[in-house]
């Protein structure tokens, strides 16, 4: 039910006027598809399809109260603070 880009290319003013009133109907339906099919694969990433999450977008920002990025209580600039006497215990 897609256009090809042959169909599109083909779609001018003029070839609009020359389709009767069903004709454009019926395109008016096939373009509506094409561009939600079009707006669906541009909103996928990684938790909506099988994407993995490396194929995520850069320039995309995370949605607030992601699962995949839970708040912390220290920003990235600061050190987790550790009580004056404790020492972080590490394996090894």
């Amino acid at each position: 039910m897609h256009l090809t880009d042959h169909d599109l290319r083909q779609l001018d003013r003029d070839a609009l006027s020359r389709l009767g009133e069903e004709a454009v109907r019926r395109l008016a339906e096939r373009l509506l598809a094409d561009l939600k099919d079009a707006r669906d694969r541009l909103n996928q990433d990684s938790r909506n399809s099988s994407c993995p999450p490396g194929s995520d977008s850069v320039y995309r920002q995370p949605r607030a109260g992601s699962e995949r990025d839970p708040p912390t209580d220290t920003t990235p600039d600061e050190p987790p603070t550790v009580a004056v006497g404790e020492t972080e215990e590490t394996d090894g």
